[in-house]
């Protein structure tokens, strides 16, 4: 065992008397807060007047200078100051009269809960001298995502300036006067909800009025349903695709395999698989994806939506192969699988070991497709699968092959919440769920595992808490001695023996002593815990003492040494004491 000096730590524990020598780690959440910056819209009573107001915040606590955190509205997230640079701390929101919660949440490693600071605020009408302001909008011809707004200034007069503002932020344009830009052009993300607002600002309203528009983008796309009928032709391979709609305001594109065919417009589409398609989509027997996508008004082609069905082309002509292999051993493990049939160009094979692909062969001109494997004990069964272009049936030869020997076997057990009772689960090994697993405890037999066991584990009660040697057996064709594993499990509340110690002084040092426990044979011990005088000896950085073997700097006087033997299933451990006398 190591050895672990602990003459310095009486230093440690008068010193950190107060903030803990234990390396305790406490949560420790934020204060958050904030104040409200620009307040003289902000008042007492409500209204129904729907123009927006500017309402400033400042987030102000110890702190935040290293604390991310986030704003929220009514439980709806606006603005995050997550990164830690280039940060104002203010949240500026526009706000309809009414009542509103506003919160900064934070959570930090240190406060894995999250920490929040909220506030009920209630938002004035605005100046009765503002005017009445509007926009219109409108979607960009032949898309979802292109909108245009136009400010409407119509009878308002002396416009200071103005400002839009989609989602609470603001929109930079040149608006300086009346003569700025009063059209607004955006590109929005279709199914996302926006919020669009004209700000105006007049001499006699100085704070400005608003006027909002929310909608969900893309809502005004109005695509026609693009289903289409299948019809086979008498010619093999010659297929005829009818879209279900046909309107002369739409135009019609097909697809194969992803790949745009046929002429936009046309409702009718006809294909021939078995032609020579050289420089379109390849043709041939096969399974093949056709797809409809239309354009028509207030629907792109990219808005929308491809309807697809699979059409499979056979070829009657084409021979199935008829697989066969054989097997020419290595040595007493490794195995080699030989092809024993016709192999055409461009045939794909492969092989597999228990439903596991392993090999695949790439039919190069050096490769004559064998298979060489090399297994453990047990029974497998091995599978050569081949695919033929043309050939739509699944072709496929298995055998099945033993390894003399036996599996390497192991398991795991679980105790049953706070019972005796325990579940074993057996690791698993070739072909386990077809083996029949016995257990035994203490020498006798106790039942065997259930079907599928690797799955399903082997329960127990124990009689009693105690130290108990468990064991599984199994007995296979290539192992036909059977093969056993076992392990000591400890069952309940079973503690070690109390560890006896001896203590003496060091040669050649001045009160310093050495306590050795006596030797235990008890392999369950996690380790010791050491206290003189009913205080538990700790080394420099904060941990309890664990070795069986440490020193200590004792002056005159009288002490009652103890130690402590731990195991992870008796909690309080067993303690021998002794009271030594230093002269």
């Amino acid at each position: 065992m190591k050895k672990l000096s602990i003459w310095l730590l009486l230093s440690c524990v008068t010193a950190l008397f107060f903030t803990s020598c234990e390396g305790e780690i406490f949560e420790s959440c934020p204060d958050m807060a904030f104040e409200i910056v620009k307040n003289d819209t902000v008042k007492t009573k409500t209204s129904k007047i729907d123009s927006l107001i500017e309402v400033s915040f400042k987030a102000n606590f110890s702190g935040i200078e290293n604390t991310p955190y986030e704003w929220f509205v009514n439980d709806s997230i606006v603005d995050s100051e997550i990164a830690l640079d280039n940060r104002d701390h203010k949240y500026v929101g526009l706000f309809a009269p009414g009542s509103y919660e506003v919160c900064i949440r934070a959570e930090t490693p240190d406060c894995p809960e999250g920490a929040s600071f909220c506030e009920t605020i209630i938002v004035e009408e605005p100046n009765s001298n503002c005017p009445d302001v509007n926009f219109t909008m409108e979607i960009e011809p032949g898309t979802s995502i292109g909108y245009g707004f136009l400010a409407d200034f119509e009878g308002i007069e002396n416009v200071t300036s103005f400002q839009w503002f989609i989602n609470n932020q603001q929109i930079e344009s040149p608006n300086d006067s009346q003569m700025g830009s009063k059209y607004l052009y955006e590109v929005l993300e279709p199914g996302e909800t926006y919020n669009v607002c004209l700000k105006i600002f007049t001499p006699e309203c100085i704070d400005g009025t608003s006027f909002c528009k929310q909608f969900v983008a893309g809502s005004e796309v109005e695509c026609p349903i693009t289903t289409f009928e299948v019809q086979a032709q008498e010619n093999e391979g010659n297929y005829k695709f009818i879209a279900e709609i046909q309107r002369e305001d739409v135009l019609y594109y097909w697809y194969i395999n992803d790949t745009l065919v046929g002429d936009a417009g046309n409702a009718v589409f006809q294909y021939d698989f078995l032609q020579d398609n050289s420089g379109q989509v390849p043709g041939g027997p096969g399974e093949y994806k056709i797809c409809l996508a239309i354009e028509a008004p207030n629907c792109t082609l990219e808005q929308s939506e491809k309807t697809c069905v699979t059409v499979l082309v056979e070829n009657t002509t084409v021979s199935c192969p008829e697989p066969l292999f054989i097997i020419e051993p290595i040595n007493e493990t490794t195995k080699m699988f030989i092809p024993d049939f016709e192999i055409n160009e461009g045939d794909t094979l492969q092989w597999f070991v228990n439903n596991q692909l392993q090999f695949e062969p790439m039919g190069a001109a050096w490769d004559d497709y064998t298979f060489t494997y090399q297994f453990e004990p047990g029974t497998y069964e091995i599978c050569l699968k081949v695919e033929r272009e043309g050939c739509n049936d699944e072709k496929i030869v298995c055998k099945n092959i033993t390894i003399a020997g036996c599996p390497d076997i192991s398991f795991n057990e679980e105790q049953d919440a706070d019972s005796l009772s325990y579940f074993f689960y057996p690791n698993a090994f070739t072909d386990i769920d077809n083996t029949q697993i016995d257990w035994f405890v203490a020498g006798s037999f106790v039942g065997s595992s259930p079907e599928n066991a690797h799955n399903n584990p082997f329960s127990y009660q124990f009689g009693k808490a105690g130290i108990y040697y468990v064991c599984m057996k199994i007995e296979t064709p290539s192992c036909p001695s059977g093969v056993e594993y076992c392990k000591t499990i400890v069952v309940g509340e079973v503690c070690p023996p109390a560890p006896v110690f001896d203590y003496y002084p060091i040669p050649n040092s001045v009160d310093r002593y050495q306590f050795s426990v006596r030797e235990l044979e008890w392999s369950f011990i996690s380790g010791y815990r050491w206290y003189i005088n009913g205080e538990l000896l700790v080394t420099p950085n904060g941990n309890p003492f664990t070795d069986n073997l440490i020193e200590y700097q004792l002056t005159a006087g009288t002490y009652t040494i103890c130690a402590v033997a731990m195991s992870d299933n008796c909690r309080e451990g067993s303690e021998f004491c002794r009271t030594i006398q230093i002269e």
